[in-house]
């Protein structure tokens, strides 16, 4: 178990000049992340124990930003979610972007992040992409204008189709984005200001050099656990049958550079083998006992 003198944290919180930053506090937070934006979103949970009430009132505006960075004090700190605070909104004078209750003597904010909010759900994109041009022509019109997102990793045959009959931009890039991969059986996810795509199944890059190597001596915390009933077995070398696909879950050490929709390596008896990170959830608590991350993975068989 990592001791507690070894976990760091940074915590930004506010608008440009607003902002401040919290790291001595004791925070606990759930972060959770999926290669499919469409079907799940990148979601991530803080709460923050004893802020003043001055920085408590700092927060009671809409889509405050927030960013979280982890790691250990031998190592240089990573983002692990950046993104707005949202709420709860039930009447117009009834916004509630965080939540504050008390637990024995403390005071306890809570935050509900959600990925780059108000840039997906709240602008609109209305244009045709042009005939001739390619799927990933259309997911690049669709993020444009969009400054936080500074950068785009695509891979697969399906964004370099052709369009022959050119493609409509209609509603909030998030809406664009989930229709574009449905009408091309794509996954899209955006993780730190980075949008990731990929085909149905595949990952955002086929490079297997220098992925995150997983084993009892690199961060492994217990053994894989089977997700797949039908494909709990080992696989034999030399095997003609068709394989099954194992999909596990595996629980590490906090590791926030494991990105959804990336490959990783295990290093673990007949297990060995590259593996698809479907899903990545990262548990922390400064002075519990949570600071792991726990991936759902898919066997990569190629």
């Amino acid at each position: 178990m990592i001791l507690q003198k070894d976990r760091v944290y940074s915590l930004v919180v506010g608008n440009e000049e607003g902002a401040v930053e919290i790291k001595n506090l004791q925070i606990r937070f759930s972060v959770t992340k999926t290669s499919n934006n469409k079907d799940k979103k990148n979601k991530a949970r803080v709460e923050i124990f004893n802020l003043t009430e001055e920085r408590r009132r700092a927060l009671e505006e809409d889509y405050v930003r927030v960013s979280l960075k982890v790691g250990y004090y031998d190592t240089e700190l990573v983002e692990l979610f950046s993104g707005e605070v949202v709420g709860i909104i039930n009447t117009k004078k009834d916004i509630k972007a965080f939540f504050t209750r008390r637990q024995n003597t403390d005071l306890i904010t809570r935050l509900e992040i959600d990925e780059l909010f108000s840039d997906l759900n709240n602008t609109t994109v209305s244009s045709i992409v042009p005939a001739g041009k390619t799927v990933r022509d259309v997911i690049q019109a669709i993020v444009k204008d969009i400054p936080a997102v500074t950068r785009q990793e695509m891979n697969g045959e399906a964004v370099k189709k052709q369009l022959p009959d050119g493609y409509p931009l209609s509603g909030s890039p998030r809406q664009n984005l989930d229709k574009l991969s449905k009408d091309y059986n794509l996954e899209w996810q955006i993780d730190s200001g980075v949008l990731y795509v990929s085909d149905i199944d595949g990952t955002f890059s086929d490079n297997k050099e220098s992925v995150p190597l997983i084993g009892q001596m690199s961060g492994l915390i217990e053994r894989p656990e089977f997700l797949s009933p039908d494909s709990k077995r080992m696989r034999k070398k030399g095997s003609k049958t068709k394989a099954t696909k194992n999909t596990l879950k595996l629980k590490i050490l906090l590791n926030p550079t494991i990105i959804a929709g990336s490959i990783i390596k295990l290093d673990f008896e007949d297990l060995t083998g590259y593996y698809k990170v479907d899903e990545v959830r990262h548990d922390g608590d400064l002075r519990g006992n949570s600071w792991y991350s726990t991936l759902t993975c898919t066997e990569k068989i190629d």
